[in-house]
This record gives structure tokens, C-alpha cells and sequence, in this order.
């Protein structure tokens, strides 16, 4: 990786991140979920723009001779991926049983690694794989509703399971049911 960057390197990698925040966010806009399209996007382009400083701040990184400081490039990054760690712990609620936001919290963490991966030029610039991971996560996206309502093999059976009256969907008897 070159240690100087120019301007349309950092047009490209902007340019796919926004492309993978849209796609994941209007993916979860359509179905209607917490964090949707802005939210997605803010924080798939502000996990890019991080990596992008670090890269720009990259020939400048170690001690000069007249400091007793080193600089760590890597903690700004990795701050924000924790940040957000800690951002979608909050977005989890647990109450009647049924344990809410779940989803929301990883598509967010997930988002915050693709953008730290595109900007930081791991998955998208000059890569066959640009944007990878956009079509697996609307895939996930997409086939976890078909599996929502389809009652499993111990359900079939009564093992531990009951049905409730809430679209044919199953409970373990006294568990929690992961919403979004």
C-alpha cells in the first residue's frame, strides 16, 4: 500500500463506501428496522473517514527526535470499532421475554468493519472483491426472515417449544424470542 494517497484514491473509497451503506441501509429501511438508511451510512462513511486519516497521518507515525511521544495511528480505528461495540450493547433490550435490537446492534458493528475495510483499502479500490461483504450481508438480511416463521424440527415434535399466536412462530417454553 502506497503511503501516499491522492485525491482520487479517496474519492474511490468513499465512493464504495457510500455504495455499501446505501445498499445494507435501504435493505433495512424496506423492512422497516431502527437503523436504516442514514444510520448506516453515517456510520459505515465515518468508520471510512478514520481509516482514511490514518492512512494520511501514516508517514508521520513513529517518534521524531525531538519527541518523547509515539504516535499510535491504530488506536483511532480501534476506538471506533469499540465505540461501537458499546453503542450496539445499548441498542439491545431485553423485556417480556423477547430480546429486541439485536440485529440492529450487528448490522451497526458490521457496518463499522466494512467501512474501516474499505477505507483503509482492504476490500474495494483496486480489489476483485469490492464491496464483498455488502451482498452477504443483504442475503443474511433476507433469508433470516424466511426462517422467522418456519417452526423447527423440536417444534414440529412439542420438544420444549409452543407455538404462539403471533403469526405461527415458536417460543422455547420459558425462554426469549430474538426481535429486531
Amino acid at each position: 500500500m502506497p503511503l501516499n494517497i491522492g485525491w482520487g484514491e479517496i474519492a474511490t473509497r468513499l465512493a464504495l463506501t457510500v455504495a455499501a451503506g446505501i445498499l445494507i441501509g435501504v435493505n433495512r429501511s424496506e423492512h422497516g428496522h431502527a437503523a436504516g438508511l442514514r444510520s448506516t451510512l453515517l456510520v459505515c462513511l465515518a468508520a471510512s473517514l478514520s481509516m482514511l486519516q490514518v492512512n494520511l497521518l501514516l508517514p508521520t507515525a513513529g517518534k521524531t527526535s525531538s519527541s518523547s511521544a509515539v504516535m499510535d495511528l491504530m488506536r483511532l480505528p480501534l476506538g471506533i470499532l469499540s465505540g461501537m461495540g458499546f453503542i450496539g450493547a445499548g441498542a439491545i433490550v431485553r423485556k417480556d421475554g423477547l430480546v429486541h435490537g439485536l440485529t440492529t446492534a450487528a448490522t451497526l458493528w458490521f457496518v463499522t468493519g466494512l467501512g474501516l475495510c474499505l477505507g483503509g483499502r482492504r476490500a474495494g479500490a483496486r480489489s476483485s472483491r469490492a464491496g464483498s461483504g455488502c451482498p452477504g450481508a443483504r442475503t443474511t438480511q433476507t433469508g433470516r426472515r424466511s426462517m422467522e416463521t418456519r417452526p423447527s424440527r423440536h417444534a414440529e415434535r412439542g420438544r420444549g417449544y409452543k407455538r404462539t399466536d403471533r403469526g405461527g412462530t415458536y417460543l422455547p417454553v420459558g425462554g426469549s424470542r430474538i426481535c429486531d
